[in-house]
């Protein structure tokens, strides 16, 4: 068996925060940003706030961190990338031939994502003449940047900064101006907790912010300044600081921004500390216990002025301002700058982002954690891009300011501020420009012909939360938006129904809200009616077309059964109880009262419902029911089905995540052994295990290739293929009993018969989905496969030993011609956690 790996759809998600420069050397922003194992470059149109795609360059590695950084007096930026392949690489956007540029590749470690290796955290100075690279733990290494006599970058070699025993959770360039390049970073020593068994140490242990200079006289790293900030600090923001190249005037007050759970802090060397509460939303049901912490920040820098945006993980965004003044010495041109204030308030919500940025068009790029990415646009509000509309300044929105606070909110610095609130609205600040389509996270899809056409689809289960969405993919084939309507609030349910039993379309969209329901109908405009017979007061629990003409509404206090000419019959529940729970059929209507009751109905064959007198008690209240359809030919569906247990096995040893069945052998995928081969014996009522694989695996999906193999993927990002030896096979199925099976003695810890790997192929996500599909009506079958990230690929077999040579002779010139744009061994990316075997990698170009 042999493959050919083919990329229908690539990684949409970004990863990481996005890196904002002007890369092509004319005066337009641009966007790099991280897929994973891909390198984007976005282009912002100022104009129409669309977003567009300039290039796209796989780097055959897992990208860990990306920043921007532009050389003192210089023009154009650079994209500075760490990686898995333990090196650190400086490349340049040529827009002549539309790709990245390696300029620089320095060494510091060994290949894989591991935490004592820097490149998990990046930070460059504000002047761009240093960059500062952190692992996890220990690690940090300082590079100096500068040009040659032929104006060329260059880079040094690296310069330690470590620290052992602590571990880092954040570092940023400080702005300093010319002076010496600064970094702080958020440390933790952990060498005494690791010397207690009491526990006493760690739970005293202290989160210290570290400042470390870079002299470039002395060409020396040292720790200049540290002092202990709050345990639950978690992220640094750079504070414009330095004086002006053009005015002489001080841009802001340097330092950092401490982000904490609950509150921000300013704070820098030898000044005293601000802090201020972040506000919670208005919520009466929120548990108290939890904070808020901010995962993603940006700063904008204007004239004479700056501002930050932090979002929480509620995707809530914080207009932080610092209140400054210039303190000039009468008795020398000396002078430094105090902050008077540092203050905050609620600027909008938009989706949580792994990264924001702001582009001097007036746009802030919302680089979306999960689902589609946005373009907003700001009067001063991009994955989305919102257009600013105001800055915040002239609304209602209350502020806090530390100077409200005993001591600017320092006067206890281990006790929590008084909590605030904010209560959350529409977008006010921020306009909605361009929204780029993602697929990411896809959780699960299947590949069906719903529609008996000739190509069949992708039906997808994506995003996460109130942004799930549900997609249909063709492949080729645009979706046409029809009709589009906006509603008047958020509905819990929908349902489309026909008028007639012999309709061919659906006529009415029925949305029930909390209070209420709408029913909409569908022409050439979707409108709103309201002589449909339904009760618009109260929301729906259940719709249906019922008999030949009639509808059905079920509503907590009741069942409408509207008839053709618009009458209604109409059952009230009983004083004191409602509906909770319903469903429904053709026929058949069943209802769980909120008295643990059902209360069963049925239509007659003069159209009219009847409700039977017998109630059925239940012991507790019911969440959820579901009737079957009714048979043709028949007035009810006969009978419920409960499912009796058989038979069991327990011998799985940790948890079952996948089943696929053929015949009466079941393939069992455990969530860390792999798959097992199970046979379900009917003269002895047993299920038997009488094979599994070689090496332990993540399963995260599997489906059988054929009665002998199966695919699979893990979570580490491998797809493989593993096939039981077919007289293994043919001698369990000739068992009757399987008392064979019984008798055999185990191998390796495990069952008697071992599976052989035939292909492993690592795709760089983890892998949702993987099915053996045809594509195309009498086309050759082959693998489909979903990651995580939003990437669909195919594994299509090559039928013919002159296709195997030729394929896998151009993929090793063409591997040998491109090399990794972040250096990373192409074979050894594939081949992450096992050598790749029979699979043709086709994103060499």
């Amino acid at each position: 068996m042999h493959l050919y790996n083919l990329t229908l759809q690539p990684p949409t998600a970004i990863c990481g925060a996005p890196a904002l420069g002007n890369f092509s050397g004319v005066r337009q922003q641009e966007i790099v940003v991280s897929r994973g194992t891909r390198l984007e470059l976005l282009r912002p149109d100022p104009n129409t706030g669309k977003v567009s795609s300039v290039l796209t360059q796989d780097v055959f590695g897992v990208i860990r961190s990306l920043a921007s950084f532009r050389l003192t007096g210089g023009t154009k930026d650079y994209v500075i990338v760490t990686s898995d392949s333990g090196r650190i690489v400086v490349l340049e956007y040529d827009p002549k031939a539309n790709v990245f540029n390696k300029l620089h590749q320095e060494t510091f470690g060994k290949s894989g994502t591991r935490r004592i290796v820097p490149g998990q955290y990046l930070a460059t100075d504000p002047k761009g003449r240093a960059v500062m690279i952190s692992a996890v733990e220990k690690a940090k290494l300082v590079y100096i940047l500068n040009r040659d006599a032929a104006a060329n970058l260059t880079i040094s070699s690296p310069l330690e900064a470590h620290k052992s025993h602590a571990i880092i959770h954040h570092i940023v360039g400080v702005d300093v101006g010319f002076d010496n390049p600064m970094f702080a970073a958020l440390e933790v020593d952990y060498s005494e907790s690791d010397q207690d068994p009491t526990g006493e140490a760690f739970n005293n242990a202290e989160k210290m912010l570290t400042f470390y200079e870079l002299d470039l006289g002395l060409n020396h790293v040292v720790r200049k300044w540290s002092e202990p900030t709050d345990n639950r600090a978690n992220l640094l923001v750079q504070v414009p600081g330095g004086r002006s190249g053009n005015t002489g005037d001080f841009d802001g007050p340097s330092g950092v921004l401490i982000c904490c759970e609950d509150h921000i802090i300013w704070r820098d060397m030898d000044s005293p500390q601000h802090r201020v509460p972040i506000p919670w939303r208005d919520n009466p049901l929120a548990d108290p216990n939890r904070g808020v912490i901010i995962v993603a920040t940006v700063m904008h820098k204007m004239r004479g002025a700056f501002f930050f945006l932090l979002q929480s993980e509620e995707g809530d965004l914080y207009k932080v301002t610092l209140e400054h003044e210039t303190i000039k010495n009468a008795d020398s041109d000396d002078a430094y700058v105090e902050v008077k204030s540092l203050k905050i308030k609620y600027f909008d919500t938009v989706p949580v982002a792994a990264g924001l940025s702001i582009l001097k068009s007036g746009y802030l790029f919302v680089a979306s954690e999960f689902g589609n990415q946005s373009v907003i646009e700001l009067t001063i509000g991009l994955s989305y891009l919102y257009q600013f509309q105001k800055l915040g300044d002239d609304d209602d929105e209350p502020e806090w300011s530390s100077s409200n606070y005993p001591q600017n909110g320092m006067a206890d610095p281990h006790t929590a501020l008084p909590a605030v609130h904010f209560r959350p609205r529409p977008l006010e600040n921020l306009l909605l420009q361009d929204e780029m389509e993602s697929l990411d996270p896809i959780i699960d899809a299947k590949v069906l012909n719903f529609f008996n056409t000739d190509t069949p689809q992708i039906f997808a289960a994506c995003g996460r939360g109130a942004r799930s969405t549900f997609r249909t993919l063709r492949h080729g084939l645009d979706v046409e938006e029809t009709v589009t309507s906006d509603l008047p609030g958020i509905p819990n349910a929908v349902w489309t129904t026909k008028i007639r039993e012999d309709d061919p379309h659906d006529s009415y969209i029925i949305l029930s809200f909390v209070n209420g329901t709408l029913v909409l109908s569908i022409g050439e405009t979707i409108e709103e009616v309201s002589d449909t017979g339904f009760l618009s007061s109260a929301p729906t629990l259940a719709v249906q077309q019922i008999g030949a003409d009639a509808l059905l509404q079920v509503h907590p206090h009741g069942i409408r059964h509207v008839l053709a000419d618009k009458r209604v019959n109409e059952w009230k529940v009983p004083a004191g109880k409602t509906i909770v729970a319903a469903t429904t059929n053709k026929r058949q209507v069943v209802a769980a009262l909120s008295s643990a009751e059902l209360v069963y109905f049925e239509l007659d064959l003069e159209g009219q419902l009847n409700e039977y007198q017998d109630r059925k008690p239940m012991g507790s209240t019911v969440l959820t029911m579901s009737v079957g359809p009714v048979p043709p030919g028949r007035q009810r569906t006969p009978y419920l089905k409960k499912l009796l247990r058989k038979c069991e096995n327990k011998a799985f040893p940790s948890a079952i995540v996948t089943l696929t069945t053929q015949g009466s052998r079941i393939l069992v995928g455990d969530m860390q052994e792999s798959v097992f081969y199970v046979t379900y014996k009917q003269s002895s009522n047993r299920l038997l295990i009488f094979a599994d694989d070689t090496s332990p695996r993540w399963i995260t999906s599997h489906t059988m290739v054929d009665y002998e193999t199966f695919a699979a993927g893990d979570k580490f990002g491998n797809v493989f293929i593993s096939r039981l030896d077919r007289s293994v096979s043919s001698q369990v199925d000739e068992d009757p009993t399987g008392a064979g099976i019984l008798a055999e003695k185990g191998f390796l810890m495990g069952a008697a018969h071992k599976t052989k790997l035939l292909a492993i192929y690592h795709v760089g996500d983890v892998v949702t989905s993987i099915q053996k599909v045809s594509m195309v009506a009498g086309g050759r079958e082959i693998l489909l496969y979903t990651g995580l990230h939003g990437t669909i690929g195919t594994l299509v077999p090559l039928v013919s030993k002159e296709d195997v040579d030729f394929i896998t002779t151009l993929e090793q010139h063409l591997r040998g011609e491109n090399q990794s744009l972040i250096g990373r061994d192409m074979l050894s990316y594939r081949g992450y956690y096992t050598p790749v075997k029979a699979v043709v990698d086709g994103k060499v170009r």
